[in-house]
C-alpha cells in the first residue's frame, strides 16, 4: 500500500517550543495530528525532524500493509539527515542529528521486522 505523509513543524526561538501537524493518508486510512512537543527543541531543524519522526511512529504503528511512504516536507535538512546525505550533513553542521536518524530507523527496522522493506521516498 501506498501511504503519502504531509508534515510541518514550528519552533519559538525565545521559548524553544516546538509545535508540529502531519497527515498520513492512503486508500484505507487517513490520521491527522497536530500538537506540541513535551520535550524542548534545539531549532527549527529538531522540530521538523521530530514531527517527521512522530508522522511516521503513528503511521506504522497503525498499519500493517505499508510498503511505500511519500513524505513531503518543506525541510531539507531533514531530508538530509533521514536519507543519510553525509555530505550534506557535513556541509550543514547536522552531526547532532545522528540519534534522530537512528529513532527514525529505529521505527523502520521494527514494522519491516518478516515483511518487505518499506520504500521511502522525501
Amino acid at each position: 500500500m501506498l501511504t503519502t505523509i504531509n508534515t510541518d513543524a514550528s519552533y519559538h526561538s525565545d521559548y524553544k517550543i516546538g509545535a508540529f501537524a502531519f497527515w498520513s493518508i492512503s486508500d484505507q486510512f487517513k490520521i491527522t495530528k497536530a500538537g506540541y512537543f513535551k520535550q524542548e527543541c534545539k531549532n527549527p531543524h529538531e522540530a521538523e525532524m521530530k514531527c517527521i519522526i512522530n508522522a511516521i511512529a503513528v503511521t506504522l504503528s497503525a498499519n500493517k500493509n505499508i510498503r511505500r511512504i511519500v513524505f513531503n516536507t518543506d525541510s531539507m535538512n531533514s531530508i538530509h539527515v533521514f536519507t543519510n546525505d553525509r555530505a550534506n550533513i557535513r556541509r550543514y553542521g547536522l552531526q547532532w542529528a545522528a540519534p534522530l536518524r537512528r529513532q527514525f530507523n529505529k521505527y523502520l527496522k521494527n514494522y519491516d521486522r518478516g515483511r518487505n522493506r518499506v520504500k521511502i521516498e522525501f
